[in-house]
């Protein structure tokens, strides 16, 4: 989920890199064309200068936005690492915190009632847990989520983005599953700021 979020946003800034980049070039391409035209006589002076001016600062402009757009996407890549690492070093996560957050974490990840019957650990896991780790048992039980109302059109796109990840995947999950995945990953980035900001 956090790969699939990131390759979005990646894709908008090459996107936006792509299109600042062609349009330096033409504006080169245009200083470039403005010059020949001096030579050959067709502007003077004058009209050189003003369109060499205009496309100097454009590009200056431009060049600051794709430094910003580049900054931007390779800040937002090691943040996915960052979290990654995270959610994949759960102990060392654990062990490094402080017992309240282990109890959020611990809740984030057990169902309320954790009994092992000796046979299948995945259980005691909460269903967003096990989508998460890759842990899902088609016969796994929802918990009851009546709190996890889907409200701003940004959840609702990352739902049906987490339902056609989990679909790609093999896994047909229903609404409130995806939101309590998605409750899961907003908890947790919570839980630790540091890889939200």
């Amino acid at each position: 989920m956090l790969q699939e979020s990131f390759h979005q946003l990646y894709h908008k800034h090459v996107v936006d890199q792509l299109y600042i980049s062609k349009t330096i070039e033409k504006l080169i391409t245009r200083t470039t064309s403005a010059k020949e035209l001096l030579i050959k006589g067709s502007i003077d002076n004058e009209d050189y200068l003003a369109i060499k001016i205009d496309c100097e600062q454009r590009i200056n402009v431009l060049g600051s936005e794709l430094h910003s757009a580049y900054a931007f996407t390779l800040k937002k890549q090691q943040k996915l690492e960052l979290a990654s690492l995270q959610l994949s070093q759960l102990l060392r996560l654990y062990e490094l915190s402080d017992l309240n957050i282990q109890r959020k974490l611990i809740a984030l990840l057990l169902n309320d009632k954790v009994i092992f019957d000796g046979s299948d650990f995945n259980r005691c896991l909460t269903p967003a847990a096990q989508i998460i780790y890759n842990l899902r048992n088609s016969k796994a039980a929802l918990v009851n989520c009546d709190e996890l109302k889907i409200t701003s059109a940004q959840d609702r796109v990352m739902c049906l983005q987490i339902k056609k990840i989990e679909y790609e995947k093999g896994n047909d999950i229903d609404e409130t599953t995806s939101s309590q995945v998605l409750y899961f990953l907003k908890s947790f980035a919570s839980l630790f700021p540091a890889v939200v900001k």
